[in-house]
């Protein structure tokens, strides 16, 4: 988030010189990215995201590591642990608040999320 935050902290600086509506941000991002983009746009934000785009996003990481895909090609519960540098057993708020969903709220910025459609946690 504080690489997210520092990337639009220095577009923002410099809008004018590159011609940037600072008013029009989009974000946009697959897996990791879309994590990224959607986790910054719905929280408390100092740079204001207009939409957000997204390819698979991890939404829900409590949801990604109880109940993983099967079969299970990327090790989705290894992931889940490396990335938080635990399980939700021991790091369940962690979890919380490292999901997207859990910011979901009236007034968010319109987005556009992209699943398979064979996406089990997501569905139909």
């Amino acid at each position: 988030m504080e690489d997210v935050e520092a990337t639009l902290s220095y577009i923002q600086t410099h809008a004018d010189e590159w011609f940037i509506d600072i008013d029009r941000i989009a974000l946009m991002g697959k897996s990791a990215g879309a994590h990224l983009a959607s986790l910054y746009a719905y929280r408390s934000t100092t740079v204001p995201v207009r939409t957000v785009v997204n390819y698979y996003e991890p939404n829900n990481l409590l949801g990604g590591y109880y109940d993983p895909p099967f079969p299970d090609p990327l090790n989705v519960r290894a992931i889940l642990r490396d990335f938080l540098v635990g399980t939700p057993h021991k790091l369940g708020e962690l979890y919380r608040q490292a999901s997207p969903i859990n910011y979901v709220k009236p007034n968010l910025p319109p987005s556009l999320l992209v699943y398979a459609g064979r996406d089990h946690i997501v569905g139909a």
